[in-house]
């Protein structure tokens, strides 16, 4: 919502998608015989918010999906499904529009499973600014304040950036790198020794965890790009670190004559 401008920033130090990462509890489990970890993250389809863009939205955790929202989430469904996408784990947000994407989807996919719902995966949180007009707050001063530090700038009682990667690489943390010390339990073969997650999540925060993978500028945050119900595709292996596959991939929409949004 705010970030659509540069600033000369330091670089951070992160360096995740090439190395190992600190954070994951040790396994009696051979690190090169650890469970690969296989992400889609894909953001919730068009809600009413979306079709509402002069107003800031935020989180907005009643929004509806529109007619074409719905549309999206079954067109993503019925891809993954014609593919043969399976997956072993399931997150959503708490959010209305998230947890409709995903139920469209799954129903789609012939999946009974209900998504685990948890708060780290909200969207960035716009504090006072929801439900105002986005020119009556993006004044020229407040846009010089945001392109002094993008990074930890927050709307009032709203949250910054940071704080929202924070809370979903805690998220990854606590809930993902786990997985990695654990198995699999089924006659998989050892070549396809991966856990398949999905996330129905929301756009800024998404990019908030791309930021933190791939070590970016703060400042080019807004200029990762996710439509609705774009799959962005993530690889994870305990001895290798962070890949990063694929990025906003509509193409289901595309195949399936549904608008891109």
């Amino acid at each position: 919502d705010i970030f659509e401008m540069e600033a000369n920033l330091p670089p951070t130090t992160n360096a995740h998608i090439d190395a190992e990462t600190d954070n994951v509890p040790p396994s009696d489990i051979k690190v090169e015989d650890r469970p690969k970890l296989q992400i889609f993250l894909i953001r919730h389809g068009e809600s009413q918010a979306n079709i509402r863009s002069h107003v800031v939205s935020g989180q907005s955790n009643h929004v509806l999906l529109t007619d074409t929202g719905n549309a999206q989430a079954r067109a993503l469904g019925a891809h993954l499904k014609q593919n043969g996408v399976t997956f072993d784990h399931i997150y959503c947000s708490p959010a209305i529009r998230t947890k409709e994407t995903a139920r469209i989807c799954l129903e789609a996919m012939d999946v009974k499973e209900d998504p685990i719902v948890d708060s780290s995966l909200l969207e960035i949180d716009m504090g006072h600014w929801v439900g105002q007009q986005r020119n009556a707050v993006y004044t020229p001063e407040t846009e010089a304040e945001i392109k002094k530090d993008p990074w930890n700038f927050a709307a009032p009682a709203g949250e910054s950036p940071k704080m929202v990667e924070d809370r979903f690489v805690k998220f990854v943390e606590t809930n993902l790198y786990p997985l990695t010390l654990k198995p699999l339990t089924d006659d998989r073969s050892a070549d396809n020794n991966i856990r398949k997650i999905a996330i129905f999540g929301h756009g800024f925060a998404c990019r908030c965890l791309l930021r933190w993978v791939i070590d970016s500028s703060p400042a080019k945050t807004y200029k990762m790009r996710m439509d609705n119900t774009a799959i962005t595709e993530l690889w994870y292996s305990a001895s290798s670190g962070w890949h990063f596959v694929r990025m906003n991939d509509s193409s289901h929409l595309i195949a399936q004559n549904v608008p891109v949004t």
